[in-house]
């Protein structure tokens, strides 16, 4: 039996415009009427699940910055890890090199160290964002960032990745978390380590859980879990690695009803 589903936000649970799609909505909430835990697994800060969490009308586990954060549906905090900061300068001035805006996350701040022509920081972000060109030179004991975020063409952040990985090689882990976005992470921080820790906590087995994702970063909550999906418009090395490609949240929640002997019901149908 399947008892706990979880779930990426951006490109997944939520659509272009960072809202959630009714069905998907229904669908998720039908499986927790039925008691299956649901969990919100996210590149984003622990602030930005929150909010997706009070769209969705029901607490949730969540597993935020790639797994460096997980908290229980309860607010126990069962993981945080924290970059070293000797560490995270290096990471910083090798990536000041390459044309990509340059954010650093410690814990739920997210501050601006690079500005770029690329693009402009969305609306919706630019409140929370604080812009800190010298961040990089205050990191200590007591400022330890918590991810580094690079927004900018794919080929710039492949070029970036290859010479932070050949610089520094297994000292951090990197992921392509979106379209134009490249997460570096401490050493063996990720989704799937994230939701592991989870598990164990819950005393869930690989075969008890599912997860659905879009993105490289939702890879290693592949091999975590034995139930995967990705979705449809997901890269093809991602589909490859996956057990199941869907078109949505509610494809897939839908599967889970059905291997646990359910059926969504009409009133959850998408109007």
């Amino acid at each position: 039996m399947i008892k706990m589903f979880v779930s990426d936000l951006d490109g997944t649970l939520l659509t272009d415009e960072k809202k959630i799609d009714p069905a998907d909505r229904e669908a998720l909430l039908f499986l927790a009427q039925k008691g299956i835990q649901i969990c919100i697994a996210s590149g984003r800060i622990d602030r930005d699940i929150k909010w997706v969490i009070e769209e969705l009308g029901h607490q949730c586990h969540r597993v935020s910055q790639n797994g460096g954060f997980v908290i229980t549906r309860e607010e126990q905090l069962l993981h945080a890890c924290d970059f070293d900061p000797e560490m995270a300068r290096k990471l910083c001035e090798t990536g000041q090199e390459f044309d990509a805006i340059s954010l650093v996350s410690v814990g739920d701040d997210v501050y601006l160290t690079k500005k770029t022509a690329y693009k402009e920081i969305e609306e919706a972000h630019k409140e929370q964002i604080k812009e800190e060109p010298n961040l990089i030179n205050m990191f200590s004991d007591q400022l330890k960032p918590t991810k580094l975020t690079y927004i900018g063409e794919m080929e710039t952040l492949k070029q970036l990745q290859q010479k932070v990985h050949e610089l520094y090689p297994e000292q951090f882990d990197s992921f392509v978390s979106f379209s134009d976005c490249l997460d570096l992470m401490p050493l063996h921080v990720s989704k799937g380590d994230g939701v592991s820790r989870l598990m164990d906590n819950l005393g869930l087995s690989p075969d008890e859980v599912a997860c659905i994702g879009d993105s490289y970063n939702d890879l290693p909550m592949f091999e975590a879990v034995t139930h995967s999906f990705a979705m449809g418009h997901a890269d093809e090395p991602i589909k490859e690695k996956a057990a199941h490609t869907v078109k949505s949240v509610r494809e897939a929640a839908e599967w889970v009803a059905l291997q646990n002997g359910w059926q969504l019901t009409p009133s959850y149908s998408s109007k």
